[in-house]
């Protein structure tokens, strides 16, 4: 491996700058703080608390874009559909509509037969 011959300041030689913190524990402002494991540990905790702040607003935009979807989606059917009484299932309704066209068919067939007899056919 190459090494220079000479440096001017030895940091290879000075104790590790890793490791757990060992004083300045004291908080001069506020009531929260946060204290180093490991080295590097403060940089990656702030870093971590941000992405993780990030993502969960990233969760609650997309859900909340969800939600607005499939309330349109509602909303779009409930407006092709008409309301939907309590207590009413599907074959409910197909029954009532299939009666609905029986009635009106009868209804049809009688002003056709009236309007035959005033023809005199």
């Amino acid at each position: 491996m190459l090494m220079p011959k000479r440096v001017k300041y030895r940091k290879p030689h000075r104790l590790s700058y890793e490791g757990k913190s060992k004083g300045n524990l004291t908080l001069s402002f506020g009531e929260y703080g946060l204290a180093a494991k490991e080295g590097g540990a403060v940089a990656n905790a702030i870093a971590d608390a941000k992405k993780a702040g990030t993502d969960a607003q990233t969760a609650a935009d997309n859900a909340k874009a969800a939600a607005d979807a499939a309330q349109k989606d509602v909303d779009a059917l409930e407006n092709k559909v008409g309301t939907i009484a309590d207590g009413k299932t599907v074959a409910g309704l197909i029954s009532d509509a299939q009666k609905a066209a029986d009635d009106a068919q009868a209804d049809a067939d009688a002003a056709q037969a009236d309007v035959n007899t005033l023809k005199g056919k």
